[in-house]
């Protein structure tokens, strides 16, 4: 690479999630002359993120673990790699990166950071006293990370406030989230009823309503309502919330729910 390119390392949970999400972004830095660096927990599209031109660096961050421990392990192992790559930019996404990331850029001397916690995830809806311990403690490092060359991106208007920030402040980016091209899903006639068909496409976790899901089917199926529940989507074991194969298998078996 040209010694004088400017360099945007993006520090990530995991691959997939970086495709999904954060590929037009790069593709973006990438196409006017920066180089591009991509620290994440490589699953399956490492070899698509080479294709597009990006670098990939194995970085194992368990989203899981909320322990001290593993938090400095995690910590110790993004300053490792912002040290060896000196970026004129870090972009850490997701919570967890942007504060274990974020203290490692400035602990490495990065010239610039742009933190994104997309968004808050479990963290914010679980009521117990470590998950409050450990949002005071995300709010008070967010806090230390503030200045000049800080940016901060969210995806509603809602969420900089958690953070004491300013949704219209200068250093703070509202962008909307990845979405869908509306030309892949193009209007088709409604399918004949009944019975009135509902999918669910997501991960299988407590967040993304689910159970609710299945208990709104069964409810309206106990009325009498014509309805079928189909669930698209696997467990995500990283994620604290995440609904076990054994639970999504047991309500596959009951009258109108089908997991797929």
């Amino acid at each position: 690479m040209n010694p004088s390119m400017t360099k945007i390392l993006y520090l990530v949970t995991e691959d997939w999630f970086f495709v999904s999400h954060f590929l037009p972004m790069a593709r973006a830095a990438r196409d006017v002359g920066m180089e591009v660096v991509v620290a994440a927990r490589v699953r399956d599209h490492a070899g698509r993120l080479e294709t597009e031109g990006l670098r990939v660096i194995p970085l194992n961050i368990e989203r899981r673990s909320l322990g001290l421990l593993e938090g400095v392990r995690n910590l110790v192992q993004a300053c490792s790699i912002i040290r060896a790559e000196r970026p004129d930019i870090v972009h850490c996404i997701a919570l967890r990166p942007v504060v274990l990331g974020g203290l490692a850029a400035r602990l490495a001397g990065a010239r610039a950071l742009v933190l994104a916690p997309t968004g808050l995830g479990h963290l914010w809806t679980e009521r117990g006293p470590v998950a409050r311990l450990v949002r005071k403690v995300v709010r008070f490092t967010i806090a230390r990370l503030r200045g000049a060359r800080t940016r901060f991106l969210f995806e509603n208007r809602d969420d900089p406030r958690e953070f004491g920030l300013d949704p219209a402040a200068p250093e703070v980016t509202v962008v909307g989230g990845a979405g869908v091209n509306p030309a892949d899903f193009p209007m088709r006639p409604e399918p004949p009823v009944p019975p009135l068909k509902v999918a669910v496409v997501a991960r299988m976790i407590a967040a993304k309503g689910i159970a609710d899901a299945v208990e709104a089917v069964r409810r309206a199926r106990a009325r009498g309502a014509p309805v079928e529940l189909h669930l698209f989507g696997e467990p995500d074991p990283s994620n604290r919330g995440s609904i076990p194969e054994s639970t999504l298998r047991q309500w596959a078996g009951e009258p109108g729910v089908a997991w797929h």
